[in-house]
């Protein structure tokens, strides 16, 4: 299972707003500075993905099935604070 924003004392749509840049899942690149997150809608709650990894990316741009899902682009250390991302030690990247 991946990590997922779970800010302490607010929601995970209010972080992303303050500190995310909304793009669309084209734009969705890892790179050292930022990691894309996939907010989706799982029905009666929201999730925030930190796809910080090739194959976790690859996963959430495939198997949307239908949910609302939007696209941010979220700096690397605030992550860290708000999830169990863990920089400076990103997970393996596919060659």
């Amino acid at each position: 299972m991946g990590c997922y924003v779970n800010p302490p004392n607010e929601s995970k749509e209010a972080f992303l707003e303050r500190e995310g840049r909304a793009i669309s899942v084209e734009e969705a690149v890892i790179t050292d500075a930022e990691i894309p997150v996939c907010l989706f809608s799982n029905g009666a709650w929201t999730a925030a993905a930190v796809c910080d990894y090739d194959e976790e990316l690859a996963r959430f741009t495939d198997e949307v099935g239908g949910r609302l899902i939007s696209w941010y682009m979220v700096d690397a250390k605030k992550l860290f604070e708000v999830s169990s991302y863990s920089y400076p030690e990103p997970r393996p990247r596919l060659p």
